[in-house]
């Protein structure tokens, strides 16, 4: 009896996780935008630190949700994205160079994000 009432709670989780995975992926399209136009800013924008700041925090939200949710490649993308914003915030004048990957970053982070609502 006990194994039956686990095994039920159990698969309600499994459903619950699921239509809160569902609902995450069909939201995607909208941070995709999102993103796209911040990249878009830190790529021609002087003031490029705002920009990157508001990815990051766009990536923190996503890194935590998808680990959760068994998108874990995802949430490791983000977080990578995280932490090179923190390094490159963190420099008094951020090369080039660490701008390009970060770039670079965010696109690839964006292509998996396309693969995952096509």
């Amino acid at each position: 009896m006990q194994n039956r009432v686990q095994s039920e709670r159990n698969q309600q989780l499994e459903r619950a996780i699921a239509e809160i995975r569902e609902k995450f992926l069909l939201g995607l399209d909208t941070r995709v935008a999102v993103l796209d136009e911040l990249l878009i800013q830190v790529e021609e924008a002087d003031d490029f630190r705002g920009p990157m700041s508001r990815i990051s925090d766009e990536a923190h939200r996503i890194s935590g949700v998808a680990k959760t949710l068994g998108l874990s490649e995802l949430g490791q993308m983000a977080g990578r994205i995280e932490n090179d914003v923190h390094e490159a915030l963190g420099l008094d004048h951020p090369t080039p160079a660490s701008i390009a990957s970060f770039i670079h970053s965010v696109d690839s982070m964006l292509d998996h994000m396309d693969r995952l609502t096509s």
